[in-house]
């Protein structure tokens, strides 16, 4: 599994639309601020980042990248104790559990 930091800068500055959106396309997410989650994810980057455009809106921004266990150092203590959670293992291989495959993700839903 890799632990994706995402960043969505959404043109109507309601994180909370894309909060709620995230959590339909994947199962283990961490908001940490207005504008900036954390995501468990078996899938790679590009991956993560495709399915992130599919709910956003024209103007939109985003930015995912896979996240290093040395920038963690720099988060708060309650998104550390989600890291370290006993269920998350970031080397764990294989579809985080309840997160619905690529190639189901109902995309009208979700738009």
């Amino acid at each position: 599994m890799a632990i994706h930091s995402v960043f969505v800068s959404p043109r109507n500055r309601d994180g909370s639309g894309v909060d709620l959106r995230l959590r339909v396309l994947f199962n283990d997410v961490y908001r940490v601020g207005s504008e900036f989650w954390l995501i468990d994810s078996a899938r790679d980057s590009e991956t993560v980042t495709r399915l992130i455009r599919t709910i956003l809106a024209p103007g939109d921004k985003t930015f995912v990248g896979a996240l290093q266990r040395d920038v963690c150092s720099g988060l708060s203590h309650n998104a550390q104790s989600w890291l370290n959670a006993p269920g998350r293992n970031w080397g764990r291989t294989g579809r985080g559990m309840g997160e619905m495959p690529a190639e189901t993700v109902p995309l009208a839903a979700v738009a």
